[in-house]
């Protein structure tokens, strides 16, 4: 258990008491942070399994819902104060707007090196006016296991092509190519008429669903929909879907960006949490501590922040209210809980679209039960740098008390999170998670070099490390990346290493990285490929060309010809890549 506690109190909630609250940044939890062994070098690894326990982890037997509902709780919970903070900048005054304002400026110091050398937030402008592809191949050069050499020169294609200029296409292709030459594939065309396949290597028909308006009489009674032996309910679902996926590339009932652009306008004009926090949130002095910023020591002065129970329930009832109102918004918030129902198996949509409102009151009546005070202390340096933020509180997840604690330390150098480290901590009194990263940077001339350290801990015992490594000349356009995974609960390490140079850089447009060398080791063995990477706008989008087989009109005599010739050419494809079959 950390050192946090949880104590009753009047109205049957818990509240978190932390002795890292008073003691600062200091503490036994502190000191269990144990990273990832340096000392080993992670390409004089020579086998995969060298120090991994052979006793496999055991989980810890509670229910797996509760960590998802916990975990993602508590994500959502901790970004949101994040960025409700981080906005509220220039609405505190004194000790509360300097500790806003160092938080707003910590979460928002990010890398510029790929930025000023790609320009990422440039390519998303030209996606949308211009038709636009990206993709990749590998191509496997050799292997130590024997049973492999006769898959040398094996190689795999994908390539995906959207088009938002005139009207919604998209398009996916994979290939699977051997010696140079194309064996078999799959790719598909999306528009707003149709669904196209095209399988080079099996048939050289266009497979087509036309599901313009009244589609549906042709697919209830075609024999595509009778061969899957479906009943009308399913026919029914089915047919919904299509209508979807021809909605989507039609424009209809998908949010986009300037959809999404109004609702927040709203919501800020109508929720005002700015003002809530800045009078509600309590922010004072506290002591001074030394980090180490920029690789000096440094002064810091402490402050601590409370949002307290009720400000968080009156918070999430001002949003509850919004949502309820606004048609849209109310519309993602369903579909979100709806896919969170599906992936948690807890209950979040007691009906349908019109019951949301009871549902949001369902739900703000479980965060009531759940949720304590959010504590912060943050150290700040003389500039208004956050050396050092922890954050804690408690909440209820099925019935078990979890405690909550993550601690960010902003290390710097060129820019604030240049290096910096990360701990994640939560128990709920049956297994104690700790989860550490740890980012490392340093910028020489036009050599920026980037790594990152990870250690997971499950009761003081250590289940995974990995470690990912990059380095990128601006002058050369040479990259080269490592990375390492061992997990010691699954018996596995994974070891890869690639090198390449970027050939061509178009800024805001895309880019062509060639890839001389990608070594993956894993499992005893080790594979070198080589391949490519890639992204940029095209002239048009291709449409698959051959003869039309429509899935919806041909008769049965017509789907036992396809079915033949794809399975002559799968027996003719085996036959040429040597397969036993």
């Amino acid at each position: 258990m950390s050192p946090g506690r949880i104590c009753g109190r009047a109205g049957g909630r818990k509240c978190f008491q932390s002795q890292g609250a008073q003691e600062g940044c200091s503490g036994t939890k502190n000191q269990r942070v144990i990273m990832m062994d340096e000392t080993k070098e992670m390409n004089s690894v020579e086998t995969p399994y060298a120090g991994v326990s052979p006793d496999l982890f055991e989980p810890p037997k509670n229910n797996k819902k509760k960590w998802l509902l916990a975990g993602g709780a508590a994500v959502v919970l901790i970004a949101a104060i994040a960025a409700i903070a981080a906005a509220g900048s220039f609405f505190f005054q004194n000790s509360q707007k300097k500790f806003v304002a160092a938080l707003g400026k910590a979460m928002s110091s990010a890398p510029e090196e790929t930025e000023d050398v790609f320009g990422f937030e440039q390519m998303e402008e030209t996606l949308k006016k211009t038709p636009y592809h990206y993709g990749g191949s590998l191509v496997l050069e050799d292997s130590n296991l024997t049973d492999l050499d006769a898959f040398s020169g094996l190689g795999f294609s994908t390539e995906i092509g959207v088009d938002y200029d005139t009207i919604r296409r998209g398009m996916v292709k994979f290939m699977v190519s051997y010696g140079g030459m194309d064996a078999v594939g799959l790719s598909y065309y999306l528009d707003p008429e149709a669904l196209t396949l095209a399988v080079p290597g099996l048939t050289d028909s266009l497979l087509k669903l036309d599901y313009q308006e009244g589609f549906e009489e042709r697919l209830f009674s075609s024999f595509m929909m009778e061969s899957m032996a479906m009943d009308r309910a399913e026919m029914e679902e089915f047919a919904d879907m299509l209508i979807a996926v021809r909605e989507l590339m039609e424009g209809k009932g998908a949010a986009d960006q300037s959809a999404s652009e109004q609702i927040a306008e709203r919501f800020n004009n109508t929720v005002n949490l700015m003002d809530r926090l800045e009078k509600e949130m309590e922010v004072e002095r506290a002591d001074s501590k030394s980090f180490t910023i920029n690789g000096k020591e440094t002064t810091c002065t402490g402050y601590t922040a409370v949002i307290s129970h009720e400000t968080l329930m009156a918070i999430f009832q001002d949003v509850s209210d919004f949502v309820a109102a606004d048609e849209e918004a109310g519309q993602l918030v369903y579909d979100f809980l709806s896919q969170m129902e599906l992936l948690t198996g807890g209950d979040f949509v007691l009906g349908g679209r019109e019951d949301l409102e009871t549902d949001l009151e369902y739900l703000l009546d479980r965060l009531d039960d759940s949720f304590d005070d959010v504590r912060m202390k943050g150290y700040i340096d003389h500039a208004g740098n956050m050396a050092s933020l922890t954050i804690e509180t408690g909440f209820e997840a099925d019935g078990d008390d979890v405690e909550f604690r993550e601690e960010i330390l902003w290390k710097g150098g060129s820019y604030l999170a240049e290096n910096m480290e990360v701990t994640v901590e939560i128990d709920d009194g049956y297994s104690d998670v700790e989860c550490t990263l740890a980012r490392e940077g340093s910028r020489e001339n036009e050599i920026s070099d980037t790594s990152y350290k990870l250690s997971v801990r499950i009761d003081g015992e250590k289940v995974m490390t990995g470690t990912f490594g990059s380095v990128f000349n601006r002058d050369t356009k040479e990259a080269s990346m490592d990375a390492m995974l061992r997990a010691d609960s699954m018996y596995l390490s994974v070891d890869l290493k690639a090198d390449g140079v970027f050939d061509q850089i178009d800024k805001g447009k895309g880019f062509h990285f060639d890839m001389d060398n990608l070594r993956l080791r894993a499992v005893g063995a080790t594979l070198n490929f080589s391949g490519e990477v890639y992204c940029g706008p095209i002239d048009a989008l291709e449409i698959p060309e051959g003869e039309t087989f429509d899935l919806l009109t041909d008769s049965e005599a017509d789907w036992e010809m396809l079915t033949m010739e794809i399975m002559d050419n799968l027996y003719d494809l085996a036959y040429r890549l040597e397969l036993d079959w």
